[in-house]
């Protein structure tokens, strides 16, 4: 509704057009609801494009959204052509070995890997971690395996996870070495917490409640 209310107002190829049909498509997607968040994307890349530019991080990003989407629905080599041209507009942008080039690289390698293309996939994963080392320092590769590990499970669990952010917790195990434990939130109480936590151990999914 709000989009036909605006493109009344507004017109068809006015700028707010694209952010609110990215904005419901986001809602969409988040929900599971792929099909119609794919057809969304599809329709406001262009008015992103025509707002920004081509090559503007804001189209990067929504593009981006599209790729792990044609990903989670199986269309492996869309998803590669989208990642490839996400990579592109953010080393231009960004700079090669930027934090989100980085990402956005390591997201591609991931895509190549599912598609059998190993050789591909290692190339990316490797270029992905030294630039993020070179750019944030030795402790970076666990970060980024952190970031990794948080992008899979909003993949795995998009309507459980999407919209809640992510923060870490150091436990050191005598014998075992340091792990990080993900934590998802903010919620809005206990009752919440238990909820999400049901539905992901019934996913499959080990969780456990904590306290902010």
């Amino acid at each position: 509704i709000a989009s036909r209310l605006g493109r009344a107002a507004l017109g068809e190829s006015h700028p707010v057009i694209g952010g609110m049909l990215v904005n419901l498509a986001v809602s969409h997607h988040i929900r599971g609801e792929l099909d119609r968040a794919g057809a969304l994307y599809d329709e406001a890349i262009p008015l992103m494009r025509e707002a920004y530019g081509a090559e503007h991080p804001e189209v990067a990003a929504v593009t981006g959204n599209l790729a792990e989407l044609r990903a989670m629905q199986g269309d492996l080599e869309r998803a590669r052509e989208l990642h490839a041209r996400t990579l592109a507009i953010l080393e231009k942008t960004q700079g090669p070995d930027s934090v989100q080039a980085s990402a956005s690289r390591a997201n591609l390698a991931g895509v190549h890997y599912r598609l059998g293309e190993l050789e591909a996939s290692r190339a990316g994963y490797q270029q992905a971690l030294d630039s993020v080392t070179a750019t944030l320092g030795e402790d970076a590769p666990k970060a980024a395996a952190v970031e990794q590990s948080w992008r899979s499970l909003r993949s795995r669990y998009p309507s459980l996870l999407s919209g809640l952010a992510l923060t870490t917790q150091e436990v050191a195990i005598a014998d075992r070495g340091t792990f990080y434990r993900l934590q998802a939130g903010p919620l809005s109480g206990a009752a919440a917490a238990q909820e999400l936590c049901a539905k992901l151990k019934a996913a499959g999914q080990a969780c456990i409640v904590v306290s902010p």
